[in-house]
């Protein structure tokens, strides 16, 4: 940009694949174009890979379903042409390809393409290899396509393309417009678009053509937009460590100097200059932000909020602004800061849109930072924009945040300022619960909120306690570091109480013009004085120097405090200085809360500093001589050494006699990152499982009598279930391991008995279902046994029914329509019916057999079932008494009872049914499935009690004119026939009753 701009940065969280940063800081983009940004955001980053797969897979596995206003239609050539698109792809691998275009280039391009005679195929084209054809309106009309050399149109009006997009705030064509948005969500939503604070003001090609476009302008202007969003990451600092010895060009007493950090908000890089490349940040070589040509810098400075909001946007083509503005009105609009961070590291606010990711090869710090954590990095950086902007904050300018007169509201909505980030994990299982979450390490030094956001900063915390002891009008300087808590256990002075701050946080404390003073030892000394007019006197020593001796120093200091990711308990640090003698230690209670990692950086420095420190020295100086006061900063020629002092007290008469001690100005140790304890999961808590048998027919996935006796159990939490059974009151042996909890629910309406053997189509259930899902199939998927369940009758046999749409309509609660009734034989429990609260089972893999074998058929057994691995007791198992495995064996009940007159005589037929391999349609007749063929007749007249029993071999029986007159005189009209096909455990099957007409 020359003279006219600055290099700006955008925010990144340290993914992979999208962006590299070389050595000196600048960031090296990845090709925007869509085969490199498929090729590194999606096929090398596993995280998107697997995301865009879930999502595309997903999205086509949903069926397709046809309707003529509520008429379903079930057969016609769109859904054959969905399910077959092309002859190289299946329906579902056309749509997941579909899907996913949309998602990678929000842009998805069909083609129906004639292949011969009436057939027609479907066919994407690669979103990279077309663009949008507009006629002179802007109207787009074809798509041109090309595939290397090759170049061909496909004309939009003639139905043989359709383009599909996503959202796209800068384009009208490749995706969806904000008056689009609008008509979707509503006008109760409030919109925006939230643009990285690099770009939110315009785009200056850095080709030096001089070219400026407001390319968002017409975003912002559009009326379905309420709001200009920011990703505000803008800097507010240029600290060095060097800046610690003086000499910060912005005025900084300290790399959080919150008065600094607020004054940069509008002002520093970004608005009164920039840094054109790394190695002019590194030398601190500024080039002023100016527009010579226009005298309008505003244009190129990213912070310069105000005169952007409040201006007209000119256009500017080789350096010559357009004659007309641009769509935006000024002040027509608030600004919302969509999100606002600043990493917890050290100095984060020079670089407040990065921060190290542990796990990365692409972390990055923020400009000079010695990669340290510091929760006061990023709790200045909000401050300061909380005095900046806030109408209701203390002092309060109001230049910085001007009312519109347009709208009546701030510039900026501060209402509408999103700090990044809240994460809505608690603390702290996150960032503790590495069995969950594997993002936790970068918890550390990120820009999570979540377990700092409420920790005072020790000038906070100071300033409190004094309040506290009625210092209510204490100064606090530059005061750095936090806590995450502090215990005055005793009552005590507000020196006692503050005491163990100052000693490790290097904290000064003087009195000035009558009030109280707290700061870093030489933070607000301003300018070093040097000494070098000592007053002489014959009786008294010119420069006197105490040195403390290196064995009354220690070798060795430790630090008691409370550790907070160890459930609050006490913890003890260590540090040693190496190569000096003695063995003395230091031991410091500290009352308070802190991380590991801190306490062991304050030990650190505070080792320094003893060491440091042990230097005093005394001298006078004429008067008057006011800049010799407590808590400034003096040099002293006359000591041969280069170390700065700092005045710790004055005598005055005469002459000004000084007290000073050897301070160091340096960086402090830095916040080493210490692993987190892995918090455990809490123990799983749970109550007796519930517990459902069924006795099902032969067919619910298997034949043999001990595969249909079966256990269904759910729990939340789930844990595996272990099944056990004995035929008495101990001896319990393991019978079944179960380690999928079952789909079960209830009804929560009456289910009346239904008919057998058809769909129909109007016929539904509402089940309440534990925890668990149902999804709609298609009519040949149920047909060929999808969608079973189970529910338990009024008469106590199970029905099985079948459904082929499933719809939740409301929390757990499940409309299960178009219903298969009586399955498996199951009439008798289906013409009895269920009522409300009734059990209700998924017939999934997760309902089991059992565990009864062959020679326990029919026996009254104890069951027991409960989680693995706990004691076999009542506190944790459910027990239950069943008999099992005779459904299977009970032949069905015969169909088709007729009564037709042969002469003068009635024949009654029916139609058998079998309960073992009777599905195939290959044979004659179905295997009879019982040991002989022989049927049970029960006849009575209308409503009347029984008059004849008997047996037969064969599917039918002649009941002759002089039975019929001894049974009844003269012929009824209608017969009440009951038959039963005999076999199974109890002799005799389930019965098929009907009232016949005699034709």
């Amino acid at each position: 940009m020359g003279n006219d701009g600055a290099r700006l940065e955008t925010k990144e969280a340290g993914g992979t694949g999208f962006i590299a940063f070389h050595a000196q800081g600048e960031a090296n983009w990845t090709r925007r174009d869509y085969a490199t940004l498929a090729r590194e955001g999606f096929m090398r980053n596993p995280i998107v890979h697997r995301a865009v797969r879930l999502i595309a897979e997903s999205a086509a596995s949903i069926p397709w379903l046809l309707y003529e206003g509520v008429r379903e239609i079930e057969t016609h050539p769109l859904l054959d042409l969905l399910e077959r698109p092309n002859q190289r792809q299946a329906g579902a691998t056309f749509l997941e390809a579909l899907y996913g275009h949309l998602l990678l280039a929000g842009n998805a391009y069909v083609e129906l393409v004639d292949a011969g005679g009436e057939a027609r195929e479907l066919h994407l084209l690669r979103p990279d290899r077309v663009t949008v054809v507009t006629d002179a309106s802007g109207w787009p009309v074809a798509l041109d396509h090309r595939e290397g050399a090759a170049r061909r149109r496909v004309m939009l009006d003639a139905g043989s393309a359709v383009h599909l997009t996503l959202f796209h705030p800068l384009e009208d064509h490749y995706g969806l417009l904000a008056a689009d948005v609008r008509a979707v969500l509503g006008a109760q939503t409030r919109l925006s678009y939230g643009a990285d604070w690099s770009e939110y003001f315009g785009y200056h090609p850095p080709d030096g053509s001089g070219d400026v476009f407001f390319h968002l302008d017409p975003l912002w202007a559009n009326p379905a937009i309420d709001a200009v969003g920011i990703d505000n990451y803008m800097p507010l600092s240029d600290w060095r460590d060097g800046d610690y010895g003086g000499g910060n060009p912005d005025g900084f007493s300290g790399p959080y100097d919150l008065q600094g950090l607020g004054a940069s908000i509008a002002a520093g890089e970004g608005f009164d200059w920039y840094y054109p490349d790394g190695a002019a940040r590194e030398a601190r070589m500024r080039l002023a932000i100016s527009d010579g040509v226009h005298g309008k810098p505003w244009v190129f400075r990213y912070k310069d909020i105000a005169s952007w909001w409040s201006s007209q946007h000119f256009d500017r083509i080789a350096g010559t602004e357009k004659t007309s503005p641009t769509d935006w009105i000024p002040r027509k609009k608030p600004i919302w800061f969509t999100e606002l961070g600043c990493p917890a590291v050290d100095k984060g606010p020079n670089q407040p849109n990065v921060f190290p990711d542990p796990k990365s090869a692409e972390s990055f710090t923020p400009y000079f930072s010695s990669g340290g954590r510091s929760d006061l990095a990023q709790l200045r950086f909000l401050e300061a924009h909380m005095k900046h902007w806030d109408p209701a904050a203390e002092d309060f300018e109001e230049a910085n945040n001007p009312l519109s007169p347009v709208y009546g509201g701030r510039m900026v909505d501060f209402e509408r300022t999103y700090l990044w980030a809240w994460d809505t994990r608690p603390f702290p299982a996150f960032p503790q619960r590495a069995d969950l979450w594997s993002d936790g390490p970068h918890w550390s030094r990120g820009h999570w909120l979540n377990g700092r956001l409420c920790n005072p900063d020790v000038g906070a915390l100071v300033d409190a306690i004094l309040a506290d002891h009625g210092y209510d009008d204490a100064i606090i300087g530059e005061v750095g570091g936090s806590v995450q808590g502090y215990v005055i256990a005793d009552p005590a002075t507000a020196r006692a109480a503050i005491e163990p701050l100052c000693e490790l946080f290097d904290l000064s404390l003087r009195e000035e013009n009558g009030r109280l003073v707290v700061e870093r030892s030489g933070a607000g000394a301003g300018a070093v004085i040097e000494a070098d007019d000592l007053v002489v006197d014959d009786a008294e020593t010119v420069l006197e120097t105490v040195r403390i001796p290196d064995h009354e120093l220690p070798a060795e200091a430790l630090i008691s405090f409370v550790n907070p990711s160890q459930d609050y308990q006490a913890a003890t640090v260590r540090r040693t200085r190496t190569g000096v003698p003695g063995a003395r230690q230091h031991m410091i209670h500290f009352p308070g809360v802190l991380e590991p990692g801190q306490a062991g950086a304050l030990l650190d420095d505070w080792l320094k500093r003893v060491w440091y420190q042990r230097e005093t020295v005394s001298f006078a100086v004429p008067q008057p001589n006011a800049d010799f006061s407590p808590g400034a900063l003096v040099t002293l020629p006359a000591s041969a050494t280069n170390s700065d002092f700092l005045i710790t007290g004055i005598d005055d008469g005469m002459t000004r006699k000084v007290e000073a001690r050897q301070i160091i100005r340096a960086a402090p140790a830095p916040w080493r990152e210490t692993v987190l304890p892995v918090l455990q999961p809490p123990p799983l808590v749970a109550g007796k499982p519930h517990v459902l048998f069924l006795d099902l027919p032969a067919g619910a996935g298997g034949t043999e009598p001990t595969e249909q006796f079966r256990v269904a159990v759910w729990q939340k939490p789930w844990r595996s279930q272990i099944v056990f059974a004995s035929p008495e009151d101990d001896g319990f042996a393991s019978r079944q391991l179960l380690t999928r909890p079952a789909s079960l629910g209830q009804l929560v309406e009456d289910l009346e008995p239904g008919v057998e053997g058809r769909v129909l189509r109007n016929s539904y259930i509402r089940v309440e279902l534990f925890d668990a899902d149902a999804a709609s199939v298609s009519l040949q998927q149920m047909l060929n046994g999808a969608n079973a369940a189970a529910v338990r009758s009024a008469a106590g046999a199970w029905e099985v029914i079948q459904f082929r749409r499933a719809e939740q309509v409301a929390d757990n609660i499940w409309m299960l329509s178009e219903l298969l009734r009586g399955q498996l034989g199951t009439t008798d429990a289906m013409l009895a019916g269920a009522a409300s609260g009734s059990d209700f089972v998924i017939l999934d893999d997760a309902v089991v057999p059992a565990g009864l074998a062959p020679s326990e058929i029919g026996l009254e057994l104890n069951w027991k079932i409960g989680p693995a691995a706990t004691d076999i007791s009542d506190l944790h198992f459910a027990t239950s008494r069943q008999i099992g495995g005779l459904r299977a064996r009970i032949p069905l009940a015969p169909v088709h009872l007729s009564a037709r007159l042969a002469g003068a005589d009635v024949m009654l037929s029916w139609k058998r049914r079998g309960r073992l391999d009777a599905d195939g349609w290959d044979l004659p007749d179905i295997p009879l499935g019982e040991e002989k063929e022989e049927y049970r007749i029960e006849i009575a007249g209308p409503g009347g009690e029984t008059v004849r029993t008997l047996s037969t071999p064969q599917p039918n029986w002649l009941y002759p004119e002089a039975l019929i007159a001894a049974d009844f005189g003269v012929r009824p009209g209608a017969l009440e026939v009951t038959v039963r096909q005999a076999g199974g455990p109890t002799g005799w099957g389930i019965p098929s009753s009907s009232h016949l007409k005699i034709i």
